[in-house]
C-alpha cells in the first residue's frame, strides 16, 4: 500500500477473510471465502487505545478488504466520528462496496472518520476480464468509485494488472483507457499502481496459466523470492512486447501528469518489459 516514511505507522487488523473469488489473489484459499470482523465498538475502542498508548502518524488497516460488509464500513465511519478518531486511515476497499456505502451515508464522512487514503483494485478496463477475473465488479463500477471518493476529498491509490494471460489486444488497450481518464483526479496524494500479471500458487490463475505442468515445489526457493509484478522473474515473463507497449503508454501518461503515474511506477515495469529470454539472468542479478 502507501509508503509514508516520515510517518510512525501502525498496521491493524479489524477482520478475517474475503468473500470474493478473484482469480489472482490466493484469499480464496486462505480463508476460504468467509468473513469474519470485530464489531464496531470494538474497532472504535482499538482505535483509541492505539492512539493513547503509541500516537501513531497514521493507521494502516491491513484487512483483505475492510469494506466487505458495507453497513459495518459505514456504521465504523459514523462511530468514529462520534469518538472524535484523529488518527488518518488507510484501507483496502472494493469499489462496488464503496458505492454501497455511498448509498448509505455520504463518502464525505468517510472522510471525517480519518479514512484518508483508500486502495481500489480496478485491474481491468474490460467487463469480459473483469468477469474472468471474478472480479464481482464491472469498469462502470470502478470509475463510479474512484471519482466519487476522489469528489470526498480521499486519496485513492487505483492498481491495475496488465499483460493477463490470454489478453486480447483490445483488452489490453481497455485497461489502459481507464487509466487515462483517471489521470484527471483532483485530491492531492492521489495515484496509480500498475502491475503486471503473475501467477502465484494458490490462486486460481496459477492453475489456470500451468495446469499440470508446475507446482510451488517445482520452482526454486531463490526464483519465487526474485518474483514480483514489476519485474521479470524465470517463472512467468508474459509478453514482452505487451509489456513494452504498456510502459510507452505509462510513459506518455507520466507526461500528463506525474503526480498520478510516478516514475518511480515505470521505471520498475520497464526491467520487465525490456527483458527477453536472452537476457534474463541480467535482471536477475
Amino acid at each position: 500500500m502507501w509508503s509514508s516514511p516520515n510517518r510512525r505507522t501502525l498496521q491493524y487488523i479489524s477482520s478475517y477473510g474475503c468473500p470474493y473469488a478473484c482469480t489472482f489473489c490466493a484469499e480464496p484459499a486462505h480463508s476460504l471465502r468467509h468473513w469474519r470482523g470485530f464489531s464496531v465498538e470494538r474497532v472504535v475502542q482499538d482505535m483509541r487505545r492505539l492512539d493513547a498508548l503509541h500516537r501513531p502518524g497514521m493507521i494502516s488497516f491491513v484487512d483483505p478488504n475492510i469494506s466487505s460488509r458495507p453497513a459495518r464500513g459505514a456504521a465504523l465511519a459514523e462511530a468514529l466520528i462520534l469518538a472524535g478518531s484523529r488518527v488518518p486511515l488507510l484501507c483496502n476497499m472494493r469499489s462496488r462496496d464503496v458505492l454501497e456505502i455511498e448509498k448509505i451515508i455520504p463518502l464525505s464522512r468517510l472522510r471525517a472518520a480519518g479514512f484518508r487514503k483508500i486502495f481500489i483494485g480496478i485491474e481491468s478496463g474490460d467487463d469480459d476480464q473483469l468477469k474472468s477475473l471474478k472480479k464481482s465488479a464491472t469498469a462502470g463500477f470502478h470509475h463510479q468509485a474512484v471519482m466519487a471518493l476522489d469528489r470526498a476529498g480521499t486519496e485513492v491509490q487505483m492498481s491495475f494488472i496488465h499483460d493477463l494471460p490470454g489478453e486480447s489486444d483490445e483488452q489490453a488497450q481497455a485497461t489502459l483507457e481507464p487509466a487515462e481518464t483517471l489521470l484527471d483526479v483532483k485530491t492531492g496524494g492521489s495515484y496509480q499502481s500498475h502491475h503486471f500479471s503473475m501467477p502465484y500458487p494458490g490462486t486460481e490463475l496459477f492453475d489456470t496459466v500451468f495446469p499440470g505442468e508446475k507446482s510451488y515445489d517445482q520452482v526454486p526457493t531463490e526464483d519465487w523470492a526474485r518474483t514480483s509484478t514489476f519485474q521479470a522473474n524465470r517463472v512467468w515473463q508474459g509478453d514482452p512486447g505487451r509489456r513494452r507497449w504498456v510502459v510507452e503508454e505509462l510513459e506518455r501518461f507520466h507526461r500528463i501528469n506525474p503526480a498520478v503515474i510516478r516514475k518511480r511506477e515505470i521505471g520498475r515495469l520497464r526491467q520487465s518489459a525490456a527483458v527477453g529470454d536472452d537476457h534474463l539472468e541480467h535482471f536477475l542479478l
